[in-house]
């Protein structure tokens, strides 16, 4: 029967951990040369105090806590770089975002991105912070509108401009989803039934 100490499990965990985190950085880096910053995995990392990570100077715990924190980074699809562009490229076709080659693609959906970003603000000071918080949420009222064609995201209009056709669209879809009225003002369409 063996004994497994304490420091043998410590000192497993730190070189699982170390080799993680190198991992980590590298793709970091990757991500800031490829100017894909404003994909979910890189933002998260942004968000949470874009401290790289490390195993330096830890204890066992906050090893634990390094472990989790590099396991949800390595995770999200959008942390290397072809996993990155793919969600690029899917996000086009679902927005309709036209685009030639990726170039093209990373500045238009930067537009996107910074929209998403204006409408999280605009939510939070609104006192809306459910919806400030689902970023997923805010994507897909934005890919909404631009396939009905409420807003573009590929033309030199700028953001505020963008974001004030997003809240007035809004505005018109509030009543419906607040259960009001049951329809759209400006639509054939009813809630239950298309016309």
């Amino acid at each position: 029967m063996s004994v497994k100490v304490a420091s043998d499990e410590y000192k497993t965990l730190k070189k699982e951990v170390s080799r993680m985190a190198s991992m980590a950085n590298k793709r970091l880096v990757r991500l800031e040369r490829n100017e894909l910053t404003e994909l979910p995995a890189y933002r998260s990392w942004v968000e949470n105090g874009a401290i790289k990570f490390s195993v330096k100077g830890k204890d066992y715990q906050q090893l634990q806590s390094e472990f989790w924190r590099l396991k949800n980074f390595l995770d999200n699809k959008t942390s290397t770089v072809r996993q990155a562009n793919a969600f690029l490229r899917e996000m086009a076709a679902n927005t309709g975002i036209k685009y030639n080659g990726l170039a093209d693609l990373k500045t238009k959906s930067k537009k996107f991105f910074e929209l998403a970003d204006k409408i999280k603000q605009y939510y939070r000071s609104a006192e809306q912070s459910a919806l400030a918080l689902d970023y997923q949420k805010i994507w897909q009222q934005i890919n909404e509108q631009i396939k009905q064609g409420v807003i573009e995201i590929d033309t030199e209009e700028s953001t505020e401009s963008v974001l004030n056709k997003y809240l007035q669209a809004m505005d018109k879809v509030q009543p419906v989803e607040n259960m009001n009225e049951g329809y759209k003002e400006d639509s054939t369409e009813w809630d239950f039934i298309k016309l």
